[in-house]
């Protein structure tokens, strides 16, 4: 019973999102559904279409061992443990349009080895989170860039241009910060 759970308050939400969005808009009420399953079609084939692929990707990065190989050539340099925590999840998250999977793979190999780096575990976590959000965010393979090229109606490469700056400054200040120590 408790799996069914979510998915109940997930439906229960999307009825009541209907619901409001009818009675702010009592005009084009008939008109709900077929918004509804437009927008649903949208996002099976825009978005989660994009997920599975990034995430299919992404672990097959995980499992041909690469990220293994990685990390056993860097139990004895802590610092560029940190570096490669930060870069390695950014550029599998521009490459694969996906932000969870490469944090979660640089961290299930890292954190484990990290007290033996003499490296704080949560620290090692947060960047590797937090450079695979900021790489996710310049991807082209990204869903949340196809979404808000849509709903601004310009291409993605007209957003990626955008926030490219930005995320290299923030990038770059994020390691530099990790391998100060301020972070």
């Amino acid at each position: 019973m408790r799996a069914l759970e979510s998915p109940a308050k997930i439906l229960a939400a999307m009825l009541i999102g209907i619901i409001l969005a009818g009675l702010t808009s009592p005009r084009v009420g008939g008109q709900l559904a077929t918004a509804f399953f437009e927008g649903a079609g949208y996002a099976y084939t825009h978005v989660i279409s994009l997920i599975v692929a990034a995430s299919t990707f992404a672990e097959g990065i995980n499992r041909s061992g690469l990220i293994a190989v990685i990390v056993q050539r860097l139990v004895g340099w802590p610092t560029a443990a940190l570096a490669v925590s930060t870069i390695a999840p950014w550029a599998l998250a521009v490459v694969s349009g996906t932000g969870i999977a490469p944090a979660v793979s640089i961290m299930e190999f890292f954190v484990p080895v990290a007290a033996s780096m003499h490296l704080d575990p949560v620290r090692l976590g947060t960047v590797a989170a937090l450079g695979s959000h900021f790489g996710r965010t310049m991807s082209p393979a990204a869903a949340v860039v196809a979404m808000s090229s849509k709903l601004a109606h310009v291409p993605p490469s007209h957003l990626i241009r955008q926030v490219v700056l930005p995320l290299a400054i923030g990038g770059a200040t994020l390691l530099v910060a990790t391998l100060l120590g301020l972070l």
